[in-house]
C-alpha cells in the first residue's frame, strides 16, 4: 500500500455545478470510490478570498494507478469541474495512523501481511514531476 497526496484544481466559476453534485461526490469520497482507496482525509482547498477552487485529500492505495481512477472517477471530474489532477506519493515515514477518523474505510493488508510501498522508479520520479510542474506552472520547477 502507498499513501499519495491528490490535489485537484478546479475550472474557474464552478460554485453551481460544485453545489449541484456535493452530494455525489461526498458518496464517492465516503467509498473510496467503491473501494478503490480509502480517503484518509480531505477537504476543499479556497484562494485567498475564500473562493473555492478544488480540492485535496489523502489517500491510501494498493498502486498510483488506483488513485488515479479514484480522482477521474469522482463526479467533479466526470462532469468536467476537475481542471488537473495530481497525485504525488507520500514518503515511508508518513504516520498514518495518526489520522483517526478516515472519510472511508481503511484498506486492508494483503494476505500475507504488511502493506508495501508502491516502488518507485526514476523515470516514473521524472514523469510526476514534469506533469506537477506543467499542471501547476510553478516557478520552483524551473529551478529544478
Amino acid at each position: 500500500m502507498a499513501f499519495f497526496l491528490m490535489q485537484c484544481l478546479h475550472h474557474p466559476d464552478q460554485d453551481a455545478a460544485r453545489d449541484a453534485l456535493r452530494p455525489a461526490h461526498r458518496v464517492w469520497v465516503s467509498s473510496g470510490g467503491e473501494g478503490l482507496v480509502s480517503v484518509l482525509i480531505g477537504s476543499a482547498l479556497t484562494d485567498a478570498t475564500g473562493s473555492s477552487i478544488g480540492n485535496f485529500g489523502i489517500l491510501e492505495a494498493e498502486s498510483e494507478a488506483n488513485a488515479r481512477r479514484f480522482a477521474e472517477g469522482d463526479p467533479f471530474a466526470q462532469a468536467g469541474i476537475v481542471a488537473s489532477i495530481t497525485l504525488s506519493p507520500l514518503p515511508d515515514s508518513f504516520q498514518a495512523q495518526r489520522i483517526t477518523d478516515p472519510m472511508s474505510p481503511r484498506l486492508q493488508p494483503p494476505s500475507g501481511g504488511a502493506f508495501r510501498r508502491a516502488p518507485r522508479t526514476p523515470q516514473a520520479s521524472a514523469a510526476r514531476t514534469a506533469a506537477s510542474c506543467t499542471a501547476n506552472r510553478s516557478a520552483i520547477c524551473a529551478i529544478a
